[in-house]
């Protein structure tokens, strides 16, 4: 029975050899309550060197906030797996693991002797999840792959931006975000699999195929299968109403007047003396307004203009229509219902003597709260704790791979 006190997952242990398209899904399961001991080269992990920076520490592999942001909640240990002793300590460490998450490439770890088949051998219990750009089978396996290629391999590039504009790419590496939420569904789903069988599997998961959830996994589909027209972008439209209006103050609101109120809006409209005047006869017919969407538009935008945005929303809210603030990042930060329900967690970092504050889980549970969130590993670590802990291994020992690079 697993101690749920600090988490669901409390208990199980987890190795993360994932680069950046799987290091969400390690940090979901370390949320979640379990161990995950992240897994690095000696020389620190190529993400550690990205950008932006904690303070002004350009370059310092323990300041990058993309590493700190994606590795809370971890531990950290480096194990050097182009030498045989270095794939040898990990394949002691999975016996005692219950989930791998890694991100090589298709048939790598075979090579090395540390994939699912050999590492299943020592552990029949263990999940092993791989995130590929294009999954463990197929024509492209061996196709190298970022969160770019991705997002255009699977449509969702295409459908974003404006029209007469080029296909335009997701911000914040989308399909790395969907291929480790899959991840993370997906060996959750493999665990109760585990806990009905006693067997451990193998989870692999396509960020193509992750990403084309957003393209397929919709209506637009069905516009070419049923009416052979290829859907594409719909810039500030959906659906063919356009939703998002520029403010005052420069800030943006999302304006969507549901038919029943559809009177009232255009009554209100006219009070505030906006053109074009709505409140004809034919308006109310919805087939009208779906063919004139111009001219809504441009009501829209002159409404929009004459009020700052948080004004507009609270005075449109006031008459129960539904506008709603586009936040700026910022604003999330400072978001009282984000506050209310403690999103953010304060993260303790020592070394600039400050507490961050860190975004967390986006749902919460009645019987368990997460352990306290605590910084993301520098460079080994946990080295001592985790080899102590599972290998045995001591600190002449440890003195003696480190000497040679091993760890």
């Amino acid at each position: 029975m697993l101690d749920t006190k600090q988490g669901p997952l409390s208990g199980l242990v987890v190795l993360d050899v994932a680069g950046e398209s799987g290091l969400f899904c390690g940090r979901m399961l370390a949320e979640l309550g379990a161990e995950t001991i992240k897994v690095e080269d000696p020389k620190g992990d190529a993400y550690r060197r990205r950008g932006p920076w904690l303070e002004s520490n350009d370059g310092d592999l323990e300041a990058s906030l993309y590493h700190l942001h994606y590795n809370v909640n971890k531990k950290g240990i480096t194990l050097n797996l182009e030498t045989e002793e270095g794939r040898g300590l990990f394949r002691k460490l999975s016996t005692a693991a219950d989930i791998i998450i890694e991100t090589a490439t298709p048939g790598e770890f075979d090579t090395k002797d540390i994939g699912y088949e050999k590492l299943s051998q020592g552990n029949p219990n263990l999940l092993y999840t791989t995130i590929t750009p294009f999954g463990q089978t197929g024509e492209r396996r061996h196709w190298k792959g970022n969160a770019l290629t991705t997002a255009a391999m699977s449509g969702l590039l295409y459908l974003n931006g404006l029209p007469e504009e080029p296909p335009n790419q997701p911000a914040a590496e989308q399909s790395y975000h969907m291929a480790s939420l899959v991840g993370a569904w997906g060996t959750l789903i493999a665990l109760q699999d585990r806990f009905n069988t006693g067997q451990g599997s193998r989870i692999d998961v396509s960020i193509q195929e992750a990403a084309s959830m957003a393209t397929v996994q919709t209506a637009n589909p069905n516009f070419y299968t049923w009416h052979k027209q290829i859907p594409t972008r719909g810039g500030m439209r959906h659906f063919g109403s356009r939703h998002l209006y520029l403010c005052k103050d420069h800030k943006w609101v999302s304006i969507s007047i549901r038919p029943v109120r559809w009177a009232e809006f255009a009554q209100w409209l006219k009070e505030e003396e906006v053109a074009p005047d709505l409140t004809g006869d034919q308006w109310l017919d919805p087939f009208y307004r779906r063919d004139h969407q111009d001219e809504i538009e441009l009501a829209h935008a002159d409404l929009a203009g004459k009020y700052n945005r948080d004004e507009l929303v609270e005075l449109g809210q006031s008459k129960r229509m539904l506008m709603v603030p586009v936040n700026q990042v910022n604003e999330l930060s400072e978001h009282t219902q984000l506050r209310e329900r403690g999103f953010f967690q304060d993260v303790t970092y020592e070394e600039v003597d400050r507490v961050l504050e860190h975004p967390g889980p986006a749902y919460q549970f009645s019987k368990t709260m997460p352990s306290s969130y605590v910084r993301a590993p520098r460079v080994g670590e946990h080295n001592s704790e985790i080899f102590t802990k599972y290998l045995k291994l001591d600190d002449a020992d440890l003195r003696n791979l480190r000497d040679r690079g091993v760890i």
